[in-house]
């Protein structure tokens, strides 16, 4: 099946119609891919429309263009689901999606910027403590909340 073009027709359709009901705004080229904000790049889709057009994103690209539309997809669904009850996926589309996630994020090289930032944290660091050591009376209370438990 040509994906591109399935996607080609869905987002060519998309620029001439008007809706009264809600839609999704969506990039043509997204913009993890250097898509740009411009108004030709941007069109409004269905939130069905704009899950398969993810789905198709997803199936189309490859290398670290698939790894981003992977993310972007995993992302759309599981936040949307929490918040808006959309994109709530039957148990096969939560798999596939589930097992593409997976796949596109093991054995992926960390790049070099990303790794010297991980080491500038001295070990056991909390990253959300932006590196301010804790009080004394803060380190006490946390010593007793842990105490008991496994």
């Amino acid at each position: 099946m040509n994906y591109a073009r399935c996607y080609e027709r869905l987002t060519a359709r998309a620029l001439f119609r008007y809706f009264s009901s809600y839609v999704e705004r969506h990039h043509v080229v997204p913009a993890s891919l250097g898509g740009t904000n411009s108004r030709e790049n941007i069109v409004t889709l269905t939130a069905r429309e704009h899950f398969i057009a993810h789905r198709l994103l997803v199936k189309m690209t490859s290398g670290v263009a698939h790894r981003k539309m992977v993310h972007a997809l995993w992302v759309m669904m599981r936040k949307s689901a929490r918040l808006h009850g959309r994109y709530v996926p039957n148990s096969r589309t939560y798999g596939w999606v589930r097992e593409q996630y997976i796949a596109a994020r093991t054995g992926v090289p960390r790049p070099p910027e990303v790794l010297a930032k991980m080491g500038r944290y001295p070990k056991g660091h909390v990253p959300w403590n932006k590196g301010k050591p804790y009080r004394q009376e803060t380190r006490e209370k946390l010593r007793k909340a842990q105490l008991g438990k496994p």
